[in-house]
């Protein structure tokens, strides 16, 4: 049989079945067809051609489940090779066939060389906007000796009402699998064109209709994942399967007394009513409620977290929630076990005990095949002798020894749902990171757990009374009840599974409720019923064989969770407890579905309609953008909906059912602006003369139109001469233009006329044109006017006239002349001055405080600079840059800066904020969080192209402790050096100025004091420890640098990455002595992949004593990283440059292996190999905050 199967596989793979990408094998010379099949039959017409193609059609496959729909025509060859065929495209199609309410088409054509097929939804021209249908089809030519095509496809409104392959087959290929046939009693040669169509849509209506299904058959419903929550899904459908836990959280205080109040924070009220759809609803209910009153993010929802770790704090919060309550004890009775942990002395009659409670067991799956072996494995004896004896202490008995002992458990207490988690996932030490465990571990559907009890004789006097889960009997009772029952079997509940690796995987459960005699699978919104094989057998793990059975590998999908319940309370459990909903949460629930449903509705009716929300004039003012003077930071989305005023789009009255909506009883001037507002962003918007109400809304989605409403005058008075207008003001002494007011021109009166003591200008498409004396008013034209003569525009409280460029250069000189940089005016300013007697500095210092000089460059002098200077824009978020060029999140700086803006422009702002001088302030643009390249010129539009459109605009700066200009200085460099402790951590990284001809010495020297500047006291270098400094290169040390040396010249080939600064290593001190016979060792960590080095970590030295072996230098190098578990089995090699040399034996002293290298040249350079230290993912903690 296997022979036969392999032979099976092959000879398919031999004539090319299966290859679904890839083109056809090269094509043969042309075939002389065409002239043959122009002379064997008169062509017809495109019409004669379709009714054949019709006729031919076959309907080979019913719609069936999971199965597409398979149609199969018959297409004639003559077509696409007659005169029709060669001068004009056949363009033929099928006959209309219908899958999944859709009907569809199949269009033939040519170009000439090639056959084209392709798909045709006829409903996609009459589609109304939201409409859309996605599908999978395939196409194959019957007889070909290659496979056919596949493609998916959503069709929409707007688009092709057809996808297909415009090369599909070479007509000379088609030539070869012709089929004679007839038609109206002449002869033709037919290819065969399969179609397979399956309607994804349909589809997914197709499973919600078979989870109604399933609900009415079983009572059972899936849950909708949100992204990766399918472990919190299968702990979910546990937990409902527990009808006494269902019952206990519907009685929960918080879903019924303070039901009205925060509603999205209760997690108990969200959980009852998730329990409640899942009871009720005929379709899959989404978790996403619950997840919110959680206190989780959306992002949270894609984060991948551990069952056993969300079923411990799902409980503990359930049981703080009831605590108080009649059902405080519900959790406790059902979930919780007594084991006692001791430890007994062999030789002495001594016992240290302690008890502790359970909520699960936790098995070992390595090494134990069977649930009853690991068991019996967690409850073995640990022999507690040797090294590692008991410290036995007893001052009543005067003993205080270490004695041979023996440390265990053993259980006390089984609660009736009994949770085991099977440790899968454990730390590979060879590897250094978790790995999961695929081994086979086989666990019964019914356990008898008497065997590991302890005996109950000697410690309960009498067996106490039955009581019910929950009932208000003591915890002593509780516990005597379940120790004392004569029947400890439990039967297999659910099993919770898990499919995958450590760091990504899916969960699904198998549960057996009601009665336990029927198993189904809960796989999120999807519940089949299974077999107990398949829920049970097929969930152990191990190995099972390939499909080709010639080898077996790992299943990665295994139990993970068990959950048994005890036989003698299943029926109390899980079978006959009645759950009712209490009346007046279902009150609740019932009134939350109407409101859902509305909105449901609503939004899927929203394409209907278009959505106007009024703002009068006075409104508008308190949202204009303050300097821009635009129409801007309009209130939130969602609040500017709820005030909206809907209107149907095929309606031509619009601002009547408006003007209806407001009640108003003046005739109402309405004035579209040109951006909407969505529920997510908001725009700036200017009115639109001339433009309907209804046109600027057509075709948009559920998005809100800002409408200014104006009232006009009472209804019934004529509206002649009169035209609307919006005036903006411009003033020059602030730089700002503000939005004014609507005014009612005459349309027969020139503007200047008409507005008086102002120059006005005209607004279009944010540009500026002057306007001449003779100008009449347009209606619904944007005025912007410039106050000349009237000080009735002058504004309020405003600060003292700016300084002129000659008063700035006088007080910079003044400050000069006291020896005050001027960079510490900003942030230094009042100290200054209160140290300092003279009256010249206080108005020299007043003068550069002046908000004109300080916060902002120079206000623009007229209106049309104005506008210049404003074409983009933009908030734009100022970070702080760390000592590695990284952004340090938290402390940035948002400023509103605009395209015009130079270097120069933006420290001038950003100075007063930071509290830094602006000369010591360097800008850099960001790229993934890092500093990417300086802004040292040109303009803000030219570093960031999109900053008008981008809504997360971020710079970085950087705070030196010199001049910039300094930096233009062909004498200094400025040098960035790291300097690491003595644990091989960059604890600072300095940045300075030097002189090119400084020595390494003196940079040294510098460098030591900018650590005391940055450090803490006790994390500097002490006086009399020596600096060095160290050149390294791809992981790997190449020396020490002479302190004589010129630092300029040294480093003139190497970034400054290549050096650090560290201490100056010191010999092993024994007992307080230094041996003089050590060996100053160049150390690296190296890991080699098919023989290839691959250095990685921070180099380092280490001293080690001349007659020290290899392996003892292992030690040492393992004890100095502190990597005791990840250097266990390392290998040392000699290297060279970027070689590794052979590995070293272990017993060799390292003595010789350094006279070795130095007789060939080379410095003492040993690596270490072992695995590259990455980071590996690490899960987040799961937390329930409310």
């Amino acid at each position: 049989l296997k022979l036969q199967f392999l032979y099976f596989i092959g000879e398919g793979r031999a004539k090319g079945e299966g290859k679904e990408k890839g083109g056809p094998p090269p094509l043969p010379p042309n075939l002389p067809i065409m002239e043959e099949y122009k002379k064997k039959v008169e062509p017809k017409t495109k019409e004669e051609y379709a009714a054949m193609i019709r006729e031919k059609q076959v309907r080979v496959v019913n719609m069936q489940k999971d199965q597409a729909a398979i149609f199969e025509f018959q297409v004639p060859f003559e077509a696409f090779m007659t005169e029709m065929g060669v001068k004009s495209k056949p363009n033929l199609y099928s006959a209309p066939f219908e899958i999944g309410n859709f009907v569809w088409k199949v269009l033939f054509t040519t170009d000439e060389q090639c056959l084209s097929v392709f798909l045709d939804n006829t409903h996609v021209k009459d589609a109304e906007p939201g409409w859309q249908c996605s599908c999978i089809f395939r196409f194959e030519l019957k007889g070909a000796d290659y496979g056919g095509h596949s493609d998916s496809y959503t069709f929409m409104p707007n688009k092709h009402n057809d996808r297909g392959y415009p090369k599909f087959h070479h007509l000379d290929r088609v030539a070869r699998v012709l089929t004679p046939g007839e038609y109206n009693g002449e002869t033709y040669d037919f290819f065969t064109i399969r179609v397979s169509v399956r309607d994804t849509q349909t589809q997914k209506n197709q499973e919600l209709k078979e989870a109604g299904l399933i609900k009415q058959q079983t009572g059972c419903v899936g849950l909708r994942n949100q992204g990766a929550t399918c472990y919190l899904n299968s702990f979910l459908q546990t937990l409902f399967h527990l009808p006494a836990v269902r019952a206990a959280t519907y009685r929960l205080p918080g879903t019924v007394a303070n039901r009205t109040s925060e509603k999205k924070a209760n997690m108990a009220y969200q959980l009852a009513k998730l329990f409640y759809k899942m009871q009720t609803y005929q379709e899959p209910p989404r978790t996403t409620e619950l997840t919110e009153s959680f206190g989780w993010t959306k992002a949270e929802a894609f984060e991948q977290h551990d069952v056993q770790e969300l079923a411990r704090i799902l409980l503990d919060n359930l049981e703080t929630k009831m605590a108080g309550t009649p059902d405080e004890k519900t959790i406790r009775h059902l979930f919780m076990g007594k084991v006692r942990k001791f430890v007994k002395c062999r030789n002495l009659d001594y016992t240290s005990s302690r008890i502790d409670n359970f909520y699960d067991i936790q098995l070992q799956v390595k090494g134990c095949r069977y649930l009853s072996k690991s068991i019996e494995h967690e409850l073995k004896q640990e022999e507690l002798v040797g090294d590692n004896k008991y410290h036995c202490v007893d001052e009543d008995r005067g003993i205080d020894s270490k004695q041979d002992a023996d440390m265990g458990l053993e259980f006390l207490v089984l609660p009736p749902v009994l949770v085991m988690h099977l440790r899968r996932f454990e730390y590979d030490l060879n590897t250094f990171q978790y790995d999961k465990i695929n081994d086979c571990f086989e666990f019964p559907e019914h356990l008898d757990m008497e065997p590991y009890l302890r005996t109950v004789s000697g410690n309960v006097t009498s067996p106490a009374p039955h009581a019910a889960v929950g009932s208000d009997c003591t915890d002593d009772e509780w516990d005597r009840q379940l120790a004392s029952s004569a029947d400890q079997h439990y039967k297999l509940h659910s099993v919770l599974v898990h499919s995958g690796f450590m760091h990504g995987g899916h969960y699904h459960a198998y549960i057996a409720p009601g009665d336990g005699k029927s198993w189904y699978r809960f796989n999120d919104s999807v519940v089949t019923k299974v077999g107990k094989e398949a829920a049970v057998n097929d969930n152990y793990g191990g190995k099972h064989a390939t499909r080709f059975w010639l080898e077996q590998s790992h299943k990665d999908t295994s139990a993970y969770m068990l959950v048994y319940i005890k036989k003698d309370r299943w029926d109390e459990i899980v079978n006959h407890l009645p759950c009712e909903i209490p009346p007046g949460l279902k009150q609740d629930f019932t009134a939350e579905d109407a409101a859902e449903a509305k909105i449901e509705q609503e939004t899927k009716q929203a394409h209907l309609y278009n959505y106007y929300v009024p703002l009068r004039i006075p409104d508008v003012k308190a949202f204009v953008d303050s300097e821009t003077g635009q129409l801007g930071l309009l209130p939130d989305g969602k609040k500017m909906s709820k005030s909206a005023i809907r209107v149907p789009k095929d309606t031509e009255c619009t601002e009547d059912i408006i003007s209806d909506a407001l009640d108003s009883t003046k005739v109402l001037r309405m004035w579209p602006t040109t951006h909407s507002i969505s529920l997510k962003s908001q725009q700036h918007g200017y009115p639109l003369p001339d433009v309907s109400l209804h046109s600027i809304s057509e075709g948009r989605a559920k998005s809100v139109t800002p409408v200014f409403i104006v009232p006009e005058k009472p209804k019934g008075t004529p509206l002649e001469n009169t035209t609307l207008v919006f005036i903006k003001e411009y003033r020059a002494s602030q730089g700002r233009l503000f939005f004014k007011d609507a005014l009612y021109l005459d349309p027969n009166q020139f503007v200047v006329d008409q507005i008086d003591g102002c120059e006005p200008y005209l607004e279009a498409d944010r540009s500026l044109v002057q306007l001449p004396p003779n100008a009449l008013p347009v209606e619904g034209a944007i005025y912007v006017v410039v106050c000349v003569s009237s000080p009735l525009h002058s504004p309020k409280g405003c600060f003292d006239p700016p300084p002129t460029e000659e008063e700035i250069n006088k007080a910079e000189n003044r400050i000069a002349m006291y020896g005050i940089d001027r960079s510490n005016v900003f942030c230094e300013g009042a100290t200054l001055v209160k140290n300092c007697g003279s009256e010249e500095v206080h108005e020299a210092v007043r003068t550069l405080n002046h908000p004109a000089v300080r916060d902002k460059p120079p206000p623009p002098p007229t209106v049309t600079d104005y506008y210049r200077l404003v074409r983009v824009v933009s908030a734009a978020h100022f970070y702080p840059l760390s000592d590695t060029g990284k952004k340090i999140e938290g402390k940035s700086i948002t400023l509103r800066v605009y395209g015009a803006w130079t270097p120069a422009d933006v420290v001038k702002v950003l100075a007063p904020k930071a509290k830094w001088g602006p000369s010591k302030i360097r800008l850099w643009s960001l790229t993934q969080d890092r500093a990417d390249q300086q802004f040292l010129d040109g303009t803000l539009s030219q570093l960031m192209p999109r900053m008008a459109q981008s809504a997360h605009n971020e710079l970085g700066y950087e705070l030196l402790d010199y001049p910039l200009s300094e930096l233009e200085d062909s004498n200094m460099q400025e040098l960035h050096l790291a300097f690491l402790s003595n644990k091989l951590k960059v604890v600072a990284r300095p940045k300075f100025l030097i002189e090119l001809t400084a020595t390494v010495e003196e940079v040294l020297c510098i460098f030591r004091q900018k650590l005391f500047e940055k450090l803490p006291l006790d994390e500097c270098p002490k006086p009399e420890e020596k600096l060095i400094l160290v050149k390294t290169r791809n992981s790997r040390i190449e020396g020490v640098v002479k302190t004589s040396a010129c630092f300029a010249i040294e480093a003139r080939q190497c970034p400054d990455d290549c050096f650090r600064v560290e201490l100056e290593p010191q010999p092993l001190a024994i007992d307080g002595v230094v041996p003089t016979n050590q060996i100053k060792l160049w150390m690296s960590l190296v890991e080699l992949r098919d023989s290839v080095p691959y250095f990685h970590g921070a180099p380092f030295f280490l001293f080690v004593l001349e007659e020290s072996t290899c392996q003892e230098v292992i030690i040492a190098a393992r004890n100095f990283l502190c990597l005791r578990a990840e250097l266990r089995n390392a290998k040392l090699y000699s290297t060279s440059g970027g070689r590794v040399g052979p590995r070293l034996d272990p017993d060799v002293k390292i003595q010789s292996v350094v006279a070795d290298l130095k007789h060939e040249g080379r410095p003492p350079s040993l690596a270490l190999e072992t695995k590259k230290r990455v980071q590996y993912y690490t899960e987040k903690a799961i937390k329930i905050h409310n």
